[in-house]
């Protein structure tokens, strides 16, 4: 029989583990992963976009303190238009998109993004 609680908690099967062999060619590894330097280099190039588009939209760096000193029901709405306005973005730069670094465009919201992976 099967005692039952509403506690929560860690629960163990007896049901035997299973294992799956898988058969990797890890001389094709640099097909499948990027490497450290590729990923640095694509971080460095979303930076530089970010950048660009920043001064086009005369958005400051330290624009990402704007919200710290907001009530709760003032920072939510403030955050929410900062969100809504970088969605509404009409992104008229045919080299540069904003489209996926919406928040290194607005600094504020990426130190909402980091607040808010804090409180998880």
């Amino acid at each position: 029989q099967v005692h039952r609680t509403n506690k929560r908690g860690v629960h163990f099967t007896d049901t035997p583990d299973r294992h799956h062999k898988y058969e990797f060619d890890w001389d094709a590894e640099g097909d499948y992963w990027f490497s450290q330097v590729e990923l640095k280099a694509m971080i460095q190039a979303r930076q530089d976009d970010a950048m660009i588009l920043r001064a086009e939209r005369q958005i400051k760096v330290a624009t990402r303190d704007d919200a710290d000193a907001l009530s709760n029901t003032s920072h939510d709405v403030f955050i929410g238009y900062k969100i809504t306005e970088a969605l509404d973005d009409a992104d008229h730069n045919q080299e540069v998109s904003i489209r996926g670094i919406e928040h290194f465009v607005h600094p504020v919201l990426q130190k909402e993004m980091v607040r808010r992976k804090k409180e998880l």
